[in-house]
């Protein structure tokens, strides 16, 4: 999976989730990591993807695209691929 896949799965999550959720736009906490509030609920990319397609997908997902963790907002996709 590249990090444009990646980046488009996170994004189809968010969407789906919006359609129940209150879901704010994803921003950086104070370490650098993403994070979007769900509900007001701050939650990182696992916990978003977990929260809409269950850890058996989410830790699929993972496994596709390990280098996901620690990417920051707005970080390019095209040099990890």
């Amino acid at each position: 999976m590249t990090g444009e896949q990646y980046e488009d799965v996170y994004r189809e999550t968010l969407r789906c989730l919006s359609e129940q959720y209150s879901v704010g736009d994803p921003s950086l906490d104070a370490s650098g990591n993403r994070v979007c509030k769900i509900e007001g609920v701050p939650l990182n990319d696992d916990e978003v993807l977990e929260r809409w397609w269950g850890a058996e997908i989410r830790d699929d997902i993972r496994r596709q695209y390990p280098s996901k963790k620690g990417r920051a907002l707005g970080e390019s996709t095209s040099a990890r691929t």
